[in-house]
């Protein structure tokens, strides 16, 4: 053992949604191979192959969370740095959500769980746990485009 206490380990392993224990996709790779129970945070594709993506849109309520996922928690809030950067060049550092751009955002869910977003169809954001699952722009956009097919 490398002196990591039995609870470091775990932590580093699983998460709780709620009383849910949650293996990170570092347990998975632990493993060495894919058990096909579609998990969660599979990082072989299983998952993303049986189930696909799902979409909702970033309405004015849920704005705030959007752009925790973009690790910007002061949505609406620009530091004067990020103004003068943004004046200067025409390009803000950071990308704000807000009830003009929200439209250019999508959530994207796999099994139901928000695991990132997606902006403008051009780049997505994964959250923190997702990101060791080798997701793909182009997996998401089949995902949406097989969604946009069917209606």
């Amino acid at each position: 053992m490398s002196g990591k206490s039995e609870s470091n380990i775990e932590d580093e392993l699983y998460y709780y949604i709620g009383e849910n224990r949650v293996s990170k996709s570092e347990k998975h790779y632990q493993r060495g191979k894919c058990c096909k129970c579609n998990c969660l945070h599979c990082p072989y594709g299983t998952t993303i192959r049986n189930h696909g993506f799902e979409f909702e849109e970033v309405s004015s309520s849920r704005i705030n969370e959007a752009q925790l996922i973009l690790g910007n928690p002061s949505q609406g809030t620009v530091s004067i740095f990020d103004q003068m950067i943004q004046s200067a060049t025409g390009k803000s550092k950071k990308v704000i959500i807000n009830d003009s751009n929200k439209s250019q955002f999508k959530f994207i869910l796999l099994k139901g769980s928000i695991c990132g977003l997606l902006e403008s169809e051009t780049k997505i954001h994964l959250k923190k746990y997702f990101k060791n699952q080798n997701i793909k722009l182009e997996d998401v956009l089949f995902s949406l485009e097989k969604l946009v097919d069917e209606h």
